[in-house]
């Protein structure tokens, strides 16, 4: 279903341009106002501009950066002055409000699936990109047909859907897990459901007014149980408040739970996994199976449950996700028009396409040969279907349960995950992504750099074992696993960089929230976990940093640190940054500096992926670094085209040779200016140590500060940032080349043989 508008662009080609590039240029809505009637009126491609407008309204103009919820659900304001009023796009500023461009799709071999396709990009203002779509000839698609007619995914419509993939993915999947019919492992506790009884002529439980709450010792008491399976939820608490298992509630819940007590979300996925197959007997809710609390027995079992986060979630039969739900007091059922989930095909006017082909448009252009001709013996029209790039991101990734940081673990751990979306259910697990618009899969693309490229599954980045195979000793695990494989750390570093753009309501879990998939890690890695890092390849993973966001003219950080102790600052769990980090690739090629040594004080000994004791002058955590420190000048830039409001920085070295000149750097990645302070000038105690080369030629440094504490200096440094220098300039030699001042740097172990000092970071 598309408007009148998107017809007259698809079908007729009404007011197409051309200005001497591969596609063909039309205008389209002419206002906010425009678009927004065509969205209500169900046009597939109007329902998703409208969506993304909405989204940059709420974020882009809001004086905040895209992510206006910052960290930690608190919203962060920068000092750069009260926040102005919601900006609506397109309403009186006489410009027109969306374009959009038509072209073949010419790509290479990774997006060969996307060869003899059509792409359709639209820009707000002729200047920020709002949707990319790819038309699809029927011909190429084999898929079956599916066409939804209930209007509420309460349904057993949707149901009988999550049974087909679920019984497809365990029975058919070969890199899915297949779940044991005999289970012999638990959570500690799990709510039971209820055994399943016939009742009129229906299937239905012995309880279905309330659930129970059982411990693992109780299940197994008479031996591994047979077809007994439980599924997880995930939800998002937001600002609701309802009840939670606390110490004084243990023995009332195992006597049971009113259901109606409970939120809506609870009540909800309590019914849906009744449903949803008879051996599931138990759900696993975190407020109701782990006790809460700031009592030491709280404090215990939280650090217990939290332990086993990789069990709980790795041998569930299901997650399911309330992904489109702000909060536990929301359905996770939905209303909905059926036909806005129908297939969407469209007649494409292929008159006048450019060829999109660059070595036959080569040849056309020196035989002077219009290339908007290219199309003239092609059959004009072809009947195509609409394939939205941005549908997976902005109905599952960017979902608001997906933005919460303990969330991506369970999507990761759980073998298989059921999304309840705006409008429909999704399915995820590590061979297929669907929904109710592609039950059969969805071919997940994205654009980079203009480009659209094929997007890796999430769920892919970790490996699922069978639960029975252990591992009798490390060595056994490298000799199994080959973990020299810089891949294997590439997509940890990976899931980090998803990680570190969700959201956490206790900062404090930072490191906590991703032990479950740290602990899954080990079995390819083997390796010495050290505060969010691998210490094989550690060097590499060090040189982590915080990208200024380049916004409305301007660049600027959001990033901040903790109030209190989280980790050390050579981690990138030491900083909240709503952009994330992002990791160098991981190589030992051209590395300028090494790890001499490390030291990890943990809170819970027992746990080596948990919290990171509170730091302490006799143990502290750190790492012994070599290599080689040049004192330099932290300085402020102050430009008419960065602004008098951003948190841009620039350096030089302290000392440099008499012939040479000083060079001012301005490549600064700096992990939180606006609680890093005194860095500037003289004083600032700032130095930096070349890490490595990169394959571009760019010399990266590591940013480090003298630590003082109550105006005294600890003799250990810490990080405060990265700095990149191009190789076209000629301070890359200064950087690297001694300047007499090595024996004088305080703090450290001068080897004048080796041309290294010896130090500690914290």
């Amino acid at each position: 279903m598309i408007c009148a508008v998107c017809y007259g662009v698809l079908h007729r080609h009404a007011g197409s341009q051309w200005r001497g590039t591969f596609e063909l240029h039309f205008d389209h809505h002419a206002d906010r106002k425009g678009l927004q009637n065509s969205a209500s009126m169900s046009c597939c491609i109007c329902r998703s501009l409208w969506a993304q407008v909405l989204h940059l309204e709420q974020n882009n103009f809001l004086g905040c950066g895209r992510h206006l919820g910052g960290i930690n659900n608190s919203p962060n304001q920068l000092s750069r002055g009260p926040l102005p009023q919601t900006k609506l796009m397109g309403v009186n500023d006489g410009s027109r409000f969306l374009s959009a461009y038509l072209s073949e799709h010419y790509g290479d071999e990774e997006d060969g699936c996307l060869n003899g396709t059509y792409r359709l990009d639209f820009t707000l203002n002729d200047t920020e990109r709002v949707g990319t779509f790819i038309l699809k000839p029927i011909e190429e698609l084999d898929r079956s047909i599916y066409t939804p007619f209930s209007e509420d995914t309460s349904s057993d419509e949707v149901l009988v859907l999550a049974r087909e993939w679920i019984e497809k993915c365990a029975n058919g999947h070969a890199h899915c897990p297949m779940k044991s019919s005999t289970d012999d492992w638990y959570p500690s506790r799990l709510l039971d459901l209820g055994k399943v009884i016939i009742k009129d002529g229906r299937l239905g439980r012995d309880c279905d007014g309330q659930v129970q709450l059982v411990s693992r010792s109780d299940i197994l008491r008479n031996g591994p149980r047979k077809d007994s399976f439980y599924v997880t939820l995930s939800h998002r608490w937001g600002g609701a408040k309802f009840t939670v298992l606390t110490e004084d509630k243990v023995e009332p819940f195992q006597r049971g739970i009113n259901i109606l007590s409970l939120p809506q979300t609870f009540q909800d996925a309590i019914q849906f996994a009744r449903r949803l197959d008879p051996r599931i007997r138990y759900i696993w809710i975190d407020s109701l199976c782990i006790i809460q609390g700031n009592s030491p027995v709280a404090r215990l079992d939280w650090q217990h449950e939290s332990a086993e986060m990789y069990q709980i979630y790795n041998y569930s039969y299901c997650n399911l996700s309330a992904t489109a739900s702000v909060n536990s007091e929301s359905s996770i059922f939905r209303r909905r028009k059926p036909q806005e989930l129908w297939e969407d095909d469209v007649n494409l006017n292929l008159e006048g396409l450019p060829e999109r082909d660059p070595m036959k448009w080569q040849r056309d252009m020196e035989r002077s040969i219009s290339p908007i001709a290219a199309y003239s013996s092609q059959q004009p029209m072809k009947r195509c279907r609409v394939l939205d790039l941005s549908f997976w991101d902005r109905n599952i990734h960017d979902a608001p349960v997906n933005r919460r940081g303990w969330v991506l673990q369970e999507r990761l751990m759980a073998p298989r995950v059921l999304h309840f979306c705006q409008d429909q259910i999704a399915w995820e697990c590590r061979q297929l992504e669907a929904a109710e618009i592609s039950v059969d899969g969805l071919s997940l693309f994205s654009l980079k750099v203009g480009d659209v490229v094929p997007v890796d599954r999430l769920k892919a980045l970790l490996p699922h074992r069978e639960r029975r195979v252990v591992r009798k000793s490390v060595e056994d695990t490298l000799q199994m696993t080959g973990v020299d494989d810089p891949d294997v750390y590439e997509r940890w570093n990976r899931v980090v960089e998803i990680y570190s753009k969700t959201q956490l309501t206790n900062a404090g879990d930072k490191l906590i929230a991703l032990s479950g998939i740290a602990k899954m890690m080990f079995d390819q890695i083997g390796s010495q976990y050290v505060a969010g890092m691998w210490l094989r390849y550690l060097e590499c993973q060090l040189l982590w940093r915080v990208d200024p966001v380049y916004e409305n003219g301007r660049f600027y950080s959001e990033s901040r640190r903790p109030p209190s102790y989280r980790a050390p600052t050579f981690s990138w769990a030491a900083v909240d940054a709503p952009q994330g980090v992002n990791f160098s690739p991981i190589s030992e090629q051209d590395l300028l500096f090494k790890v001499r040594n490390y030291s990890i004080s943990l809170e819970d000994e027992n746990n080596q992926y948990g919290l990171i004791a509170t730091q302490s002058k006799t143990n502290p955590t750190c790492l012994e670094l070599e290599g080689l420190l040049k004192g330099i000048e932290m300085l402020a830039i102050r430009s008419e085209e960065a602004g008098q409001d951003n948190n841009r920085h620039g350096w030089r070295l302290r000392k440099v040779s008499s012939n040479a000149k000083v060079c001012e750097h301005r490549n600064v990645c700096l992990d939180s200016a606006l609680d890093d302070h005194g860095l500037l000038g003289p004083d600032g105690h700032v130095y930096c140590m070349p890490a490595r080369k990169n394959s571009a030629g760019y010399l990266i440094c590591l940013l480090l500060q003298m630590e003082i504490r109550n105006g005294k200096e600890t003799g250990n440094f810490r990080r405060i940032g990265v700095a990149k220098v191009p190789p076209y300039e000629s301070g890359q030699k200064l950087v690297l080349e001694l300047s007499g001042e090595e024996a004088t740097v305080p703090h450290t172990l001068w080897d004048a043989k080796r041309k290294r000092h010896s130090f500690r970071v914290v």
